[in-house]
């Protein structure tokens, strides 16, 4: 790491620090904020009562309890203080400790993962490094404030258990984060069919990851509220809604079931001379499995946080990395112009409102950052993320580009130079940047 953190000066690495605090403190979405106020009702006593109790708020909670437990168990020191956010804004902040130590667990992840197919120790912490300054990373976990983090830790682990060989223990893993978050049975499944070929270990596996969520639903099956706003949730069914219309009343696909079904298929009917292979083709399939899903779904602004990773792993072993780091940074800019335009008030300057310095900033929402950002229609940008996350899984197959764990980076300065540009022109210019100019045209409204 000494050897990695001596290419960056003294000023360089303060302004990152200074742009990770900032984002940390000052930036924060409501949806945490609900999310720990619903995680109250269980140090509350409202056990078996808790989604009928939180009917009662707004929002509903609309989560398996396993997200619920997490928070209340580490906001058991806030509970001394408060049982409700609302009354004491500066805790939230605790929570987005929670969010971000499991962050940094996942990349502490891929670093061991990359470690044990034998990428050099170099390698490995560049590959660390490019991850966490992913743009839509820092979006998600510190500017937005989210907890797909915790999900994208378990379904690293499940992937990291797997390549020690480890099934049952990787199946309950990735089942963790399933009760979290179902797109990650999205993951363990065709990387459950890349090991295992036998239909009994298939069922047995299977049967471990779903051992979780089954547990968790359990205490819960008869309550109306749960079954209303947790399992009717509009989120978990958007991958039923990019349909292909055939002829005939019946022949109504959904999409992305329809590729995720060949995918699976084609895991199972594969075989692989090595475990290097194996893990190569176990990456490539969690990259394709998420992009294929991102670029067919109505997606949330903190979602394609657990795409990245896989992206940014499959850009790196390329010998077009430096090309493949400069689509990121057109990705990102798609990103943010879709983000401003799907949701603005809300993705923009406003996540201010909820973070540090909101008291010195009273101004906020007289303007939205799409005023100064390029007005495109919102499906130009959808296109544009789309095809620049899908682009690799083209290269890929038309160029017949075999990967590898032991990839050489020829030029490291080179790799650092895009590096640099993808960070700071996919944030700072992309978000900081509008975000500063639309707060000095609000305040100049403001005080005329």
């Amino acid at each position: 790491m000494k050897d990695l953190l001596s290419k960056f000066s003294k000023a360089e690495i303060s302004l990152l620090v200074f742009i990770l605090l900032f984002s940390f403190f000052g930036f924060q979405h409501k949806d945490m904020i609900d999310t720990v106020n619903h995680a109250f009702q269980y140090l509350n006593g409202n056990i078996f009562n808790f989604y009928e109790v939180n009917k009662t708020l707004s929002p509903p909670a609309v989560y398996m309890p396993s997200t619920y437990i997490i928070f209340a168990l580490w906001g058991l020191p806030v509970k001394i203080f408060t049982d409700n956010l609302d009354n004491a804004p500066f805790a939230i902040f605790w929570f987005k400790l929670l969010t971000t130590l499991f962050w940094a667990g996942s990349l502490y992840l891929v670093y061991k993962i990359l470690r044990l197919n034998k990428t050099s120790e170099a390698n490995s912490k560049i590959a660390v490094g490019l991850i966490a300054t992913s743009p839509v990373i820092f979006f998600s976990q510190f500017l937005f404030g989210q907890y797909d983090s915790l999900t994208l830790y378990f379904v690293l682990l499940g992937t990291y258990l797997f390549f020690q060989e480890k099934t049952f223990k990787g199946a309950l893993a990735f089942g963790l984060g399933i009760s979290l978050k179902y797109h990650a049975f999205l993951i363990f499944l065709p990387l459950l069919l890349i090991r295992e070929k036998k239909a009994q270990n298939v069922f047995k596996a299977g049967f471990v990851a779903l051992l979780p969520t089954i547990l968790f639903m359990l205490p819960y099956l008869k309550s109306p509220a749960f079954k209303e706003n947790v399992l009717q949730f509009e989120g978990a069914g958007r991958i039923l809604s990019a349909q292909f219309v055939a002829s005939g009343p019946y022949a109504i696909y959904p999409i992305f079931l329809f590729l995720f079904g060949l995918i699976c298929f084609y895991c199972y009917l594969k075989d692989f001379n090595n475990d290097e292979e194996k893990n190569l083709f176990s990456l490539y399939v969690s990259y394709i499995v998420y992009a294929v899903m991102f670029s067919l779904i109505a997606w949330n602004p903190q979602w394609p946080l657990v795409l990245m990773p896989f992206l940014t792993l499959m850009h790196l072993m390329s010998e077009k990395r430096e090309r493949f780091l400069m689509i990121e940074v057109f990705m990102c800019f798609a990103f943010f112009g879709f983000n401003y335009f799907v949701w603005p008030g809300n993705t923009d300057e406003m996540l201010m409102l909820k973070g540090l310095f909101s008291e010195q900033v009273p101004f906020l929402g007289i303007r939205h950052i799409k005023s100064v950002y390029l007005k495109l229609p919102t499906p130009i940008y959808f296109t544009l993320f789309s095809t620049s996350i899908l682009i690799f899984a083209l290269y890929k197959t038309m160029v017949k580009e075999k990967l590898s764990f032991n990839f050489k980076i020829n030029d490291t300065k080179a790799l650092l130079k895009i590096a640099r540009i993808r960070f700071y022109f996919g944030l700072c210019t992309l978000f900081f940047l509008p975000l500063i100019i639309v707060l000095m045209r609000s305040y100049k409204y403001y005080i005329e």
